[in-house]
């Protein structure tokens, strides 16, 4: 600006912004509010039933897809590699891109009923007449979970051409309003955010190496005691 110039170079002697408020960039995580996840997941459910190729359907792989990033803690990457090699007794092994640390999410009720919709809906895709030549891979490692309509592995182009036809058919429909809108990447947020127990439990869960990068996804107000005096009662 000029009078940055200015004040270089000797010509103005005070700053004309100073007192000025500042303002903070805010942290733009795409994390969506709990009621308005379910209502877009309920949504997708509701819209993957639907025959494909009719008004208003989407890929019925969507809904537990969002699941299983959400309550795994998944960035998209993650979940379109996943394959049934993944899956064992005790819960789902989570290959953590970017540097993170792997880690294996217990199975839970839920858990359990996104993974198995999910293999439903690719046994019924392969199912297809167009697809049954399809040969399938001996290795479960090569065996991927969610696959795109003609049985090949999901990209993330294509899931993020998914998602953002789901979205905005949301915000049409009116399930949510325009500024509920929310992001893939923000389930991730809201899934370390939502993870009970201390910091050390959300770190182990979301398989992040430092306390900075936890910083970036876990949004919960820590909630802590006031300050005691030595005497119990406190002053009189």
């Amino acid at each position: 600006m000029l009078f940055s110039w200015g004040m270089r170079h000797g010509h103005c002697k005070t700053n004309p912004a100073e007192g000025a408020k500042q303002v903070k960039e805010r942290k733009r995580h795409g994390m969506p509010e709990l009621d308005t996840y379910e209502a877009v997941l309920k949504f997708a459910r509701e819209r993957g039933s639907r025959l494909a190729h009719t008004k208003g359907s989407s890929p019925p792989y969507l809904w537990p897809l969002l699941e299983i990033k959400y309550l795994c803690r998944m960035r998209s990457i993650e979940v379109v590699r996943l394959t049934e090699a993944h899956a064992s007794d005790s819960g789902l092994y989570i290959s953590r891109a970017k540097g993170s640390n792997d880690n294996i999410v217990k199975w839970t009720p839920r858990l359990k009923a996104a993974w198995e919709a999910a293999l439903a809906v690719k046994a019924k895709t392969l199912a297809r007449r167009t697809n049954r030549r399809r040969p399938i891979p001996i290795r479960p490692e090569q065996r991927f979970i969610f696959i795109s309509e003609s049985g090949t592995p999901l990209t993330r182009a294509g899931l993020d051409n998914a998602w953002q036809d789901l979205i905005h058919a949301a915000m049409d429909a009116e399930v949510i309003a325009r500024e509920q809108r929310f992001t893939l990447h923000g389930l991730k947020h809201r899934g370390v955010t939502d993870t009970k127990g201390k910091r050390a439990d959300k770190k182990e869960a979301s398989g992040h190496k430092t306390e900075a990068m936890l910083d970036l996804y876990d949004h919960e107000v820590a909630l802590v005691d006031p300050a005691m005096s030595g005497e119990a009662g406190g002053p009189s």
